[in-house]
């Protein structure tokens, strides 16, 4: 499970069966004993405090307490709401990030990145291997800290959202999900749905209604009871995002959707992207190298090269001979297609 930034579970059953002694890895971490963890706790909170993702300990709801805030219904088909009205009326972006930079240790990753992602946007993130793509997304959902600049979530640094919070605004993707022996598919999918619950509450008529239609939506359905290690790598993938669209977050950081996945496949996750963008006003951010396959599905295009931001715009200004020459060393030649929009031919 990623939980967009990820919480901390312990000690309790998991919805729809799962055994949370085994623990899995889904895109996200994932330990045996289910520490996920987020960046550690600004300094001063207890470890009490930390032990459960808003910064309280779990206890069981008062009688009389409100429930726990409802997500927003999972629907490719539903009307657009956006999720944060202020942003939207504003014209805020719902992320952000200004001169951000990022390291592993020593080495310096990002340089000076400034993006805004915006709602009902779908943005393509390209670039060479080891340009910095997934570490950029990791970044801007608090998995890795910046180690300057700053992560704007909803018009506030992401260091002031509590981990909860931000587990309800991002859900995130990576290339590959580990996986242990034993966990269905469907199970799989309700993990997404851990930043919607309470305090040791069982899944509500609502958590499993979005697993059901997350599951459609990804054709994962006739796969629900498969074990997920009997699942090719295409399948596998698919589970993953289903799990990410049942966290019902506004905006979706996806790690190379389409690796693994044979054309069919491919086109049908970007057509449903593209929905789900149009229909609900989601922002979603999408490292790739299918170039042809951004072109023609995304709004527009940013390109990494060395840590740095290159070039960002729409497909028509970004896919160019010189562009893929300068950025990737590839002879390319680009044509239009019939919609005008760039589509790359080897050179040989």
């Amino acid at each position: 499970m990623q939980y967009g930034c990820a919480a901390h579970i312990t000690g309790r059953t998991a919805p729809f069966g799962i055994d949370e002694a085994r623990g899995t890895r889904l895109g996200g971490r994932m330990t045996r004993d289910m520490d996920i963890r987020a960046p550690s706790p600004a300094s001063g909170t207890s470890p009490a405090a930390a032990a459960d993702p808003d910064g309280a300990t779990a206890s069981p709801p008062a009688p009389g307490a409100s429930p726990p805030p409802s997500s927003p219904p999972f629907s490719p088909a539903a009307p657009a709401r956006p999720a944060t009205p202020s942003a939207a009326a504003s014209g805020l972006p719902l992320l952000a990030a200004r001169g951000l930079c990022a390291a592993y240790g020593d080495r310096v990753v990002l340089r000076d990145i400034h993006l805004r992602i915006d709602p009902g946007t779908l943005t393509a993130l390209i670039g060479p291997n080891g340009s910095g793509k997934s570490t950029l997304l990791h970044a801007l959902c608090g998995i890795l800290p910046g180690a300057s600049g700053e992560v704007i979530l909803d018009g506030r640094p992401l260091r002031a959202h509590a981990r909860r919070e931000i587990a309800r605004r991002v859900a995130l993707v990576e290339q590959a999900g580990e996986t242990v022996p034993g966990i269905s598919v469907e199970e799989a999918v309700a993990l997404g749905r851990y930043p919607w619950m309470g305090p040791l509450a069982p899944p509500s008529a609502e958590d499993r209604a979005q697993v059901e239609a997350a599951m459609q939506a990804m054709d994962v359905h006739p796969l629900r009871f498969r074990r997920l290690e009997t699942l090719s790598g295409g399948e596998r993938q698919r589970v993953l995002l289903a799990r990410a669209l049942a966290q019902s977050t506004p905006i979706l950081l996806l790690d190379e959707p389409a690796a693994n996945l044979d054309l069919r496949y491919q086109q049908e996750i970007f057509e449903r992207l593209r929905r789900l963008v149009r229909s609900r006003g989601v922002a979603v951010l999408v490292a790739e190298h299918q170039i042809n396959l951004v072109a023609a599905a995304c709004d527009r295009i940013l390109v990494l090269h060395e840590g740095r931001l290159a070039a960002e715009g729409p497909p028509g200004e970004i896919v160019t001979e010189s562009l893929l020459c300068g950025i990737f060393g590839a002879r390319m030649r680009v044509e239009r297609d019939a919609q005008g929009r760039p589509q790359c031919l080897w050179a040989f």
